[in-house]
């Protein structure tokens, strides 16, 4: 029987393996030029290459395309180490030099290019390459390698904060994989194994068991800011950088839409909707929480719910009571009770508490449960990925778009869209979530031209029809 396990290469001869999946990822990436490695978040490694002190320098896309080129042609470093160091060094980023902080305004002695600086350039983006490559591939095996234990660093010098986690084993779905899967900090030589249940259980897997997912304050001198990182974890490589790709794939894609003129955003969105996608997020269940833009949400519509509401009208003052009489005491002045004082956050809290802030956003996502949901758990309805990029088109156009109200004239967080689309008459469902700003499709009908118009009549008289 073949053996579950393999060897991790050393990270020095990583790009020898060069997968598809790491290719790819690199091939992905954008770039974002910096002066200190604190001014990025631990999610741009998932994004974008990033140099500290960079800025001002026209380095950036040489770095990425001779990293590209490492990749592809499997490159070790040394090699790639001479050849990207006399272009540096011919564009004045090396030694040491002083710069203006962007930031600060105050001039600085710093490092740019050196050996070392090169070294961690080439471990940050090869291992967030390697690592997101590793994490897709783990996903399609899952069904029969359906755990992953942590295993010892090969470093000559490990980290003693990474040894409690060295043996653990989770399944490859458990949310841990969210913040635990390596690197986990710069340099960090941990690494993963893919396992079957069979060893899982005789390597004493307990499904009881949980590795304590408690974090610490850290404070970002450079910008002030407080993170809660999970103990033992570097502050810049808390994500699971190719976790983090796939649940935030919709918001990377949102994000370029939405800088887009109105036009282009609309084809570009079509564009997206007629790829490939659709159907293999149906056929070929993706990562947990994948996502994709497929409409723009109207003006009016995300301002009938992204706006506040205008507050109640002030209740008249009470009536002034009568005097007391004189042999009464008086009552002394009722005192406003105090705000409540926030209690001091423990030392430590779970990461499941964090919750990162959201952006809003214009556009109508479909996630890919969802998808499976509408058309594959309701094959009665006879819905098709056709008949889905029919429906979503009412989105951007539609007749009429319905805000119902719920019980105790509370309004609902759904919109209702109808339209038509060709022949047919559709009712579209979007759902959104106030705390997120953000918006998804939930679900869509086939309407008759008289049920349509019969439901938005309706609406109208009721007081719900918003457009």
């Amino acid at each position: 029987m073949a053996s579950d396990k393999k060897e991790k290469p050393d990270w020095d001869e990583i790009f020898k393996l060069a997968p598809a999946e790491m290719r790819g990822y690199f091939d992905r990436k954008s770039i974002k030029p910096s002066f200190d490695y604190r001014d990025f978040a631990a999610e741009e490694h998932a994004f974008s290459l990033t140099v500290a002190k960079s800025t001002g320098y026209d380095i950036l896309e040489d770095l990425q395309e001779s990293l590209k080129k490492a990749n592809a042609e499997r490159i070790p470093y040394s090699e790639w180490a001479a050849q990207i160091t006399p272009i540096l060094q011919a564009k004045g980023w090396w030694g040491k030099k002083r710069m203006v902080d962007p930031k600060t305004g105050e001039e600085k002695l710093v490092q740019l290019g050196s050996p070392r600086r090169l070294r961690t350039i080439y471990w940050a983006n090869t291992m967030t390459a390697y690592a997101a490559g590793e994490w897709a591939r783990t996903q399609r095996n899952k069904d029969f390698l359906p755990f992953l234990i942590y295993e010892p660093s090969k470093a000559v010098h490990p980290r003693i904060s990474h040894e409690r986690f060295y043996g653990f084993i989770a399944r490859v779905d458990d949310p841990v994989w969210r913040w635990l899967y390596p690197p986990n900090a710069w340099l960090c030589q941990c690494w993963v194994r893919q396992i079957s249940e069979w060893e899982a259980k005789k390597k004493g897997y307990d499904p009881k068991s949980e590795m304590p997912e408690w974090a610490r304050p850290v404070k970002n001198k450079r910008t002030g800011e407080i993170e809660w990182v999970p103990e033992g974890i570097d502050p810049s490589w808390k994500n699971n950088p190719g976790m983090f790709r796939a649940e935030n794939v919709s918001d990377f894609l949102s994000d370029k839409i939405e800088n887009m003129p109105e036009e282009r955003r609309k084809v570009a969105i079509e564009d997206i909707v007629n790829t490939p996608l659709l159907p293999a997020m149906l056929d070929i269940k993706p990562p947990d929480k994948y996502a994709i833009p497929i409409a723009p949400v109207p003006k009016g519509v995300r301002k009938e719910f992204d706006e506040p509401k205008p507050p109640r009208p002030a209740a008249l003052p009470a009536k002034p009571a009568a005097p007391a009489p004189a042999d009464r005491p008086v009552a002394p002045p009722a005192i406003e009770p105090a705000p409540p004082v926030a209690a001091p956050k423990p030392d430590g809290f779970k990461v499941e508490e964090i919750l990162a802030p959201q952006k809003q956003s214009g556009v109508v996502k479909l996630s890919n449960d969802s998808l499976q949901h509408i058309i594959k758990e309701h094959e009665e309805r006879g819905l098709g990925i056709d008949d889905l990029r029919k429906a979503i088109t009412v989105i951007a156009a539609p007749v009429g778009v319905v805000k119902r109200k719920e019980k105790e004239g509370k309004e609902s967080n759904t919109a209702i869209f109808v339209g038509q689309a060709g022949d047919v008459w559709w009712r579209v469902a979007v759902k959104y979530v106030a705390t997120a700003k953000e918006w998804w499709l939930t679900s869509f009908h086939r309407k008759s031209e008289k049920a349509a118009k019969n439901f938005l009549e309706a609406a109208e008289r009721k007081g719900e029809k918003i457009k």
